[in-house]
């Protein structure tokens, strides 16, 4: 065999077995590469209650990394805050939420989940606290639209809350609740205080603030939250009430008027005298299940509104002595938390 002959069956050979090892590498990388992890969107439209509150999007958020949803890593969060001064941007916002290609989006509230039924909805809508679920889903054991979430007890432990009010300081007669005259939530908490109320032989009157998303007229009105108006205060899941927490519950200590909120935040920790509200691990518990029901394809339908059963209350002990009321024995066994002692 000649020398070119020989140096053409080597280059041959040469290109042969190249080719062959660039197809045995790529067959091997595609066979062996892991499929790319989906990225979940996740959108929050928030409301003062939910700032506040600190379960969305803190807690929710922590609970959902227990599940494997992992900011930056494979979930992206987009939030809306109609908050404050931009409390009337929350329709707005709904929209934008809406139409910007989420796999789920989370409220907190009965009232920040009314703008997604006025538009023609095309994403999963999870709503944290239902005050009253049938506003918003018909059939709570099979929701027929969008919208499904847990149920709370924000209006239905109302006439508990009363109760407790009524044990605690026997004499009083007249209840005041801060109310939003032009909040979606404000006829259903009226109704949920009235009978109750009237059942316990209590009267309930209201300082009423007209426009909620003036930070101004709540503290403008406060000075008329005296005892004058009423000897108790209950609050109102309402904005004016919840963004002002401090304001108030220092006018009620000074007005000495006996006070429970329907949130553990603000609550008894913030200088309400008690707080009567949902148990938040079972309530996180439960809604970080349906939400991830939700993702993996489970259509809203499969996904029945939940309810939290269990109810949590707490007591600050020096409210009570900065308002010369005490609690009794059974009172204070029934406390999951006392502050103050």
């Amino acid at each position: 065999m000649s020398l070119l002959k020989k140096i053409m069956f080597g280059l041959a050979a040469l290109i042969l077995i190249g080719a062959g090892y660039f197809y045995y590498v790529r067959y091997n990388q595609t066979k062996i590469s892991p499929p790319q992890e989906k990225l979940w969107r996740i959108g929050f439209l928030l409301i003062d209650k939910d700032i506040v509150g600190g379960i969305i999007p803190g807690s929710f958020k922590e609970a959902m990394k227990g599940l494997g949803y992992v900011e930056e890593k494979n979930t992206i969060y987009t939030i809306k805050e109609a908050t404050g001064g931009n409390a009337g941007l929350l329709d707005k916002y709904a929209e934008e939420l809406d139409n910007a290609g989420l796999d789920v989006i989370i409220v907190g509230a009965t009232s920040s989940a009314r703008p997604f039924k006025k538009i023609g909805l095309k994403t999963p809508i999870f709503v944290l606290g239902m005050g009253d679920p049938t506003a918003l889903v018909g059939n709570p054991a099979k929701p027929e639209g969008l919208i499904t979430g847990i149920g709370e007890g924000a209006l239905e432990f109302n006439g508990k809350r009363l109760e407790l009010l009524k044990q605690i300081k026997p004499t009083i007669k007249k209840v005041v609740s801060i109310v939003d005259t032009n909040h979606s939530n404000t006829l259903a908490t009226k109704a949920s205080l009235e009978k109750p109320a009237k059942e316990l032989g209590l009267e309930m009157t209201y300082l009423e603030i007209s426009d909620f998303s003036n930070p101004k007229e709540l503290l403008e009105k406060l000075p008329k939250l005296t005892n004058k108006l009423g000897d108790a205060y209950i609050s109102c899941a309402c904005p004016s009430g919840v963004r002002n927490a401090k304001e108030v519950t220092e006018q009620l200590k000074k007005e000495k008027m006996p006070s429970i909120s329907g949130q553990l935040k603000p609550g008894a920790e913030e200088g309400f005298l008690a707080s009567y509200s949902d148990q938040r691990e079972e309530l996180v518990r439960l809604a970080v299940s349906s939400v991830d029901q939700i993702l993996k394809g489970t259509p809203v339908s499969g996904v029945p509104v939940k309810f939290v059963t269990t109810a949590v209350l707490e007591l600050n002990e020096d409210t009570a002595k900065a308002i010369g009321v005490s609690f009794s024995e059974a009172i204070k066994q029934r406390a999951s938390k006392i502050y103050g002692q």
